[in-house]
């Protein structure tokens, strides 16, 4: 239990259940505490939990963008599809910074998307359709251009095909289900 200066400072209701959002100064951490209404289920803290993994790398990926933007290097190679170790696009900076800048406002709209109660908000209409045109911009990117990167590349003995299949292909394709998912939940 935080102390009683600590409690409530921020509270948040959704459909299912109650989430206060306490910043603790002293520990400098964030804390999410679910008070479950159905029964005890435990099923709804996993999923938060999955959730924020998902929006976590998504949200931190943003920096790696900005680190390329600044002329970093350093993952450069696992991270544009090649084909004979020459790069198949070469993505400048300002790329890197308009990706970057996506990231973050995507993480945003899914923070908004799960955390606020919507059904009251003059921007609802927006949220959701922004989070269906985002699970398809995921789910698309999943599945690939069936040359270089996706599900059904053609090109798979290259260092990126080894991590596009691995973390990339599995993490787009998760997004695109955890913005179907957060969109479902605001009907």
């Amino acid at each position: 239990m935080l102390p009683a200066e600590h409690e409530n400072l921020f509270q948040i209701r959704d459909k299912h259940f109650a989430f206060n959002h306490l910043w603790n100064p002293d520990s400098v951490c964030f804390y999410v505490n679910p008070k479950i209404s159905r029964s005890g289920d435990r099923v709804d803290f996993y999923i938060t939990f999955g959730f924020c993994f998902e929006i976590i790398g998504m949200y931190d990926s943003r920096f790696l963008h900005f680190y390329w933007a600044l002329g970093g290097e350093v993952g450069m190679d696992i991270v544009v599809p090649t084909l004979d170790r020459k790069r198949l696009i070469n993505p400048g900076k300002i790329a890197a910074v308009i990706v970057g800048v996506a990231l973050f406002g995507f993480a945003m709209i899914a923070y908004v998307l799960y955390f606020y109660d919507l059904s009251s908000s003059s921007y609802r209409e927006y949220f959701i359709i922004s989070g269906w045109i985002l699970s398809g911009i995921f789910t698309l990117r999943g599945i690939g251009e069936f040359n270089a990167v996706g599900l059904f590349k053609k090109i798979k003995s290259s260092e990126f095909a080894y991590y596009d299949t691995r973390f990339y292909t599995p993490f787009a394709l998760s997004m695109g289900l955890v913005f179907a998912f957060l969109v479902y939940r605001v009907y």
